[in-house]
């Protein structure tokens, strides 16, 4: 069948680690059922769970499930760090590590 995917068809070692690094960060949505019989997707995918978590801490609402899907997504990221091998590598004159966004620090405010 022409929709099927060939089985037999073997992946190289960056394509399996690539649908790792896929299934840990967007798995796919889980189908579940209410007891009225109405049903509903559960998405798992970092992207969208930290997106609602940070809706949550806009609205002032920082309670246990927040606190635990921070949590899940960083377990996530770190295990497709492990997968891709991604190192940093600390220089010996760095007093401290200074965790914020790519090209947002103002080295003028570092010392205050």
């Amino acid at each position: 069948m022409w929709w099927k995917k060939n089985s037999s068809v073997k992946k190289s070692e960056t394509e399996l680690k690539l649908q790792m690094i896929e299934d840990i960060l967007f798995p796919q949505y889980t189908l579940e059922a209410t007891p009225n019989g109405k049903f509903f997707h559960i998405d798992y995918a970092v992207d969208s769970n930290l997106e609602a978590v940070l809706c949550d801490l806009q609205e002032g609402k920082n309670d246990a499930v927040s606190q635990a899907i921070i949590n899940s997504a960083i377990k996530k990221l770190l295990e497709a760090r492990k997968l891709l091998g991604v190192k940093q590598y600390l220089d010996k004159r760095a007093e401290y590590i200074i965790l914020d966004l790519p090209n947002n620090i103002n080295i003028g405010n570092v010392d205050e």
